[in-house]
């Protein structure tokens, strides 16, 4: 049986207005004038507001009592996360030097406002990426450029290509990828910088400055990871290991294609997260210059070893030198993947805060259980630095835990002990205090359990966070520190940024808390806490335990559980996870699990289908909208988030059949009939009876056809791509000069 809670008094103002009303004829008789111009009505009319306000505050207790509920099971509130990002700054305008900008420079997108987290040089020039795409030639041009590279080639195998530019991120915040282990997309597996001077005039005095100094680039891989996990007996998720790489820069003091390997400093792999990358240049202004091709044989520029060849003559008479990034060539990295979306000089990381500092809070009195609030939330809870007098405080997160601010005997100790004990300094676990970091309290212990402070308090700390912090590239434009002639920009959208929770979903998670106590134990327990992590979108969350998602045939196996999590995404029919998304929700499950279990967050497994069906319309209804309809209801019916017969999303483990689908289309309006089988494909097959789901595994509609003559073939809905000319073979690379410049 349900418990309702009903109101203390449930009644209005007209209410109480109309019952004060009735009462006079039985207490006042004489009264009979109940128009409002009366003086008596006036007063029955001001004390019958002033009662109804008097019950809405009444009415409140129940919810004051929930929220003071929540205090008592120690249930905090889950604080706003932060977004964070890239920015790069250019020296457009302003003097040809370079310049130091420390960590914490302030910069904004509107309102929105940012620190940098790392330090950097930002040097007067310019940068474009480059790299070496492989092209087919036809019969012709193949048997040209034979000829025109006979003595280069000898008796190699020409690889023929175009230099393409690192594509760009796009403005709806997609990224691209480009993937230097895949001879499919580069024909040397190199990723190519062009250092450029912002003008021709300036090329040799940048030279001259460049020298020794140190060039910052931002990396942001692609993030396509489909799992990850944390095993049994570990205490945190472990990185993946990633494939060495080599920084090099050319070497033009000999007419051969050679290269310098650069010193460079990363802070952590940055082939797996988001990082920075620091390249110590040459310290010679002869080490900082490129090949002049038109001393060297002819035809050498951009073939073999050399660097890509320019068309553009702008760029050529900018160029500063080249510095290039490949995969270092060893036999065990052969499938190894350097895939990257974005590379920019001159960058740095940003998280969004504010900085707050010297903050006096109060003044302790030497009370038990003095409670502070700071002036600005919600406070980023590592970057509070508290001090009592002159002297730090720690924070801990109960303060029944801290020591007592006198040092006691233990009753269990021997006597002799006590003149031991006498001696000992106060535990550091006395002075601490606690914060919420969304609320802002700052609470001390009672002298008990911590120590009460005397002595006046003083924070300095950040704050800041918000799904407002989530930009589109090019949001963050100024910044009052940065002086005249430089620039700031995002050139990729930042992420991360969430809301804090609001009361109203912390009640509605009380009962459910109760029952797991923050711990993963059972199914529930797995999806409740999941549909809590902060900072991500969920649109679907399903338990498979006892899975292990890189063994799905070996069964049962005990500690195993997989999560498989989907986004919510109002634009993507088959949303898919990135790496940020699962780490998000790893990194909030790893540390409320049993030390026994082995925990694998994973994506879906999206299975290609291919559809193509003949309907009959109905008279009066017309062919576009209802063919769109029937799509549209395919589309849906096979969703990860709102298919399959309950509308929650297609199940797991319940195959895809031909009948069902018919079905579906039969229900949509206009829709007299289906003409003839509804044909269904596979990614390997056509005109199957079934396609299988099963462990991880969604489907995905890929082509649909809806006719009203014969079905379309599913051979015709197909694009298969063409066969790539490129294989195991040593090849060497050739420039083809393109068609139109």
């Amino acid at each position: 049986m349900p418990i309702n809670i009903p109101p203390l008094d449930d009644r209005n103002y007209a209410d109480i207005l109309r019952d004060a009303l009735a009462r006079i004829p039985v207490h006042n008789p004489e009264w009979t004038n109940f128009n409002d111009s009366d003086p008596g009505v006036t007063i029955i009319q001001l004390f019958a507001f002033m009662t109804e306000s008097i019950l809405y505050r009444a009415n409140q207790i129940p919810e004051r009592n929930r929220l003071k509920f929540l205090q008592l099971l120690g249930i905090p509130l889950a604080p706003a996360a932060t977004a964070q990002g890239f920015v790069t700054l250019t020296n457009e305008r302003g003097p040809l030097a370079s310049r130091t900008f420390d960590a914490g420079l302030d910069v904004r997108a509107g309102q929105v406002r940012f620190r940098t987290t790392q330090g950097l040089d930002v040097l007067p020039i310019a940068a474009q990426l480059f790299y070496k795409r492989p092209i087919r030639t036809t019969p012709e041009q193949d048997t040209l450029y034979r000829q025109l590279y006979a003595d280069l080639l000898g008796e190699g195998v020409p690889a023929f290509y175009e230099t393409a530019t690192m594509p760009q991120p796009a403005t709806d915040g997609s990224l691209p990828v480009l993937d230097l282990a895949e001879p499919d997309t580069t024909v040397d597996g190199c990723l190519w910088i062009a250092l450029l001077a912002r003008t021709a005039n300036e090329l040799a005095a940048v030279r001259s400055h460049l020298t020794g100094k140190t060039l910052t680039l931002g990396i942001m891989p692609r993030l396509d990871d489909d799992e990850v996990s944390v095993t049994a007996g570990q205490t945190q998720r472990t990185e993946a290991q990633a494939p060495p790489v080599r920084w090099e820069i050319v070497d033009a003091t000999t007419s051969t294609p050679t290269y310098r390997l650069l010193e460079s400093r990363s802070n952590g792999s940055f082939l797996n997260a988001p990082g920075m990358v620091e390249l110590k240049l040459p310290t010679s202004v002869d080490e900082l210059t490129g090949w002049n091709f038109a001393a060297l044989e002819p035809g050498l520029e951009g073939t073999g070893e050399y660097p890509p060849s320019l068309a553009d003559t702008n760029l050529g008479d900018r160029l500063i030198t080249w510095i290039r990034l490949r995969l270092d060539k060893q036999p065990t990295n052969q499938s190894a993947k350097v895939r990257l979306s974005w590379v920019g000089i001159n960058a740095t990381q940003v998280q969004q805060k504010i900085l707050v500092t010297g903050e006096v809070v109060g003044s302790g009195t030497g009370e038990p259980d003095q409670c502070f609030r700071l002036a600005n939330t919600p406070v980023l809870p590592d970057s509070l630095v508290l001090t009592v007098g002159n002297e730090p405080w720690q924070r801990v997160n109960d303060l029944l835990a801290a020591d007592s601010e006198v040092p006691v005997q233990a009753p269990r100790l021997p006597i002799y002990q006590s003149e031991a004990m006498a001696g000992v300094k106060a535990s550091p676990r006395t002075k601490v205090f606690t914060l919420d970091p969304e609320s802002g309290d700052l609470c001390f212990g009672d002298g008990a359990h911590g120590t009460r402070p005397t002595q006046r308090i003083v924070a300095s700390y950040a704050f800041g966070g918000g799904r407002q912090g989530n930009l589109g590239l090019g949001s963050i434009n100024r910044s009052p520190q940065l002086p005249a002639g430089y620039k700031v920009t995002n050139p990729i959208r930042t992420w991360g940024g969430d809301d804090a929770q609001d009361t109203a979903s912390a009640e509605r998670g009380v009962s459910r808390f109760v029952q797991h106590r923050d711990r993963l134990v059972s199914v529930q327990d797995f999806k409740d806490i999941t549909w809590q992590t902060p900072g991500v979108d969920l649109g679907r969350v399903e338990v498979l335990p006892l899975f292990d998602p890189a063994n799905p045939g070996s069964g049962e196996i005990p500690g195993v559980v997989t999560v498989l999590v989907v986004p919510a995404s109002p634009t993507t029919d088959n949303p898919q996870p990135d790496q940020f998304f699962l780490e998000s929700v790893c990194n909030h499950l790893q540390p409320r699990r049993l030390v026994t279990t082995e925990l694998h967050v994973r994506g879906p497994q999206y299975v290609d289908v291919w559809v193509s069906v003949s309907i009959e319309i109905l008279g009066g209804y017309a062919t576009g909208p209802v063919r769109e309809a029937v799509k549209q209801a395919l589309y849906r019916f096979l969703s990860p988030l709102y298919g399959g017969q309950q509308q929650t999303g297609w199940s797991l483990g319940v195959s895809v059949l031909p009948q069902e689908l018919e079905a579906i289309v039969a229900r949509v309006a206009g829709v007299r009939l289906v003409n003839n089988p509804l044909l269904l494909g596979s990614a390997t097959a056509n005109n199957v009876a079934t396609i299988a789901i099963s462990g991880l595994m969604l489907p995905r509609l890929i082509g649909v056809s809806v006719t009203e003559g014969p079905p379309i073939p599913l051979e015709q809905l197909r694009n298969a791509p063409p066969a790539l000319p490129l294989d195991g073979t040593q090849w060497t690379p050739i420039p083809v000069l393109p068609e139109r410049c």
